[in-house]
């Protein structure tokens, strides 16, 4: 059976992808998995190992010790594969596979794009930076044995044969969501739902902002996620449920009706393929995206199941908000055809089986 190890200095250890998604998907397969992520501990959830790894709490530690610390881990586990996901690692990625080591590299994100538009850089050395920290994102990739993409278009940065792997919804975990009927969703309390990371990049304050101005009665805007570089939301028609579990999060969008994925037009964020929004589709919700984030906008318009609105203007995201909750009928619409399309286009089955794909060249399971 062969070990496989995936690596995270930053994600947490029920990350969507890394564990729910890719792991389990491998463990189920026949591989002998271990997951080795911040606060992890020391456990087997669905066949994963859990293996605890210590994070610096600053940015700059974390930065320059994360791969070192990651390598000696990584080798302490003697995997036939490696799976890493966050560019910090790249060094310890280079540094493994120059020892004849298997190694993929998980590309989440526009690298240059993102480093590019940090706002604790000055703007006169974004670009240079970011430029090369793509440079040295590519030069890496070229020497390891896979790069697996999260959307196409971070795939078009890489050399051809690099494996997309989509963040689409695993309809198993979404199965009873397809048989709810109108007066079940009609039934359910006036509600918008945020789920995932809540800062400003995201429009965190412009989400409360676009609460305190709905004008449908006892509506609310509901918020599950970490905060990062903005106060917890709080306000006028404002809930904050922290940070949720699975099960947690299937439940508020079970009783939530439509689901909001409004991001600023940072460079990274333009072309991306939220996981969030994939699942309010799963889960029958309609959605409210920004037009400006043109990959999901496209997609939301194309597959009729939501409303698009200018990112700036929470008065416009609360008109939206508004108008589907005033009218059930056609809410529900945009929502069952958003269900629809995940499941025709949009689920993670096709995706887990590129995945399996990929390690049966790289590690070939053994088949009686």
């Amino acid at each position: 059976m062969p070990t496989v190890a995936h690596l995270t200095s930053v994600h947490p250890p029920r990350d969507p992808r890394i564990f729910h998604k890719e792991c389990r998907t491998l463990a189920a397969a026949g591989y002998d998995v271990f997951l080795v992520a911040p606060g992890a501990g020391a456990s087997v959830v669905d066949g994963v190992h859990f293996v605890e790894f210590p994070r610096e709490a600053s940015r700059v530690k974390r930065a320059l010790g994360s791969s070192r610390k990651m390598a000696d881990l990584a080798l302490d586990l003697d995997a036939d594969v490696y799976h890493f996901h966050d560019p910090e690692l790249l060094p310890m990625g280079r540094f493994l596979a120059a020892r004849g080591r298997t190694v993929i590299y998980d590309a989440h994100e526009h690298l240059a794009k993102n480093t590019a538009a940090r706002p604790y850089l000055h703007p006169l050395v974004a670009k240079p930076i970011g430029a090369v920290a793509g440079g040295f994102e590519h030069w890496v990739a070229r020497r390891l044995a896979a790069v697996v993409a999260a959307t196409p278009t971070i795939a078009e940065e890489f050399a051809p044969g690099t494996v997309v792997v989509a963040n689409y919804p695993d309809l198993t975990e979404w199965a009873d969501h397809g048989s709810t009927t109108l007066d079940q969703y009609r039934r359910r309390p006036p509600r918008a739902v945020y789920v995932g990371a809540i800062t400003v990049v995201r429009n965190g304050p412009e989400m409360i902002a676009a609460a305190a101005m709905l004008d449908t009665p006892d509506a609310e805007f509901h918020f599950a996620g970490r905060v990062s570089g903005m106060p917890e939301p709080s306000g006028q028609r404002v809930v904050y449920h922290g940070v949720l579990d699975r099960d947690g999060l299937t439940d508020l969008l079970e009783t939530s009706r439509v689901g909001i994925s409004v991001f600023k037009p940072a460079p990274n964020a333009v072309e991306s393929l939220p996981t969030k929004t994939f699942e309010y589709m799963a889960a029958g919700l309609p959605v409210v995206v920004s037009r400006e984030t043109t990959t999901q906008a496209d997609l939301v318009a194309d597959a009729g199941c939501g409303v698009l609105v200018p990112h700036d203007s929470p008065a416009e995201l609360a008109r939206a908000v508004d108008r589907l909750l005033a009218d059930p009928e056609m809410a529900f619409e945009m929502g069952q055809r958003g269900r629809s399309a995940v499941e025709s286009q949009y689920s993670w089955g096709p995706q887990a089986e590129k995945l399996l794909g990929l390690y049966s060249e790289l590690a070939p399971l053994q088949r009686s």
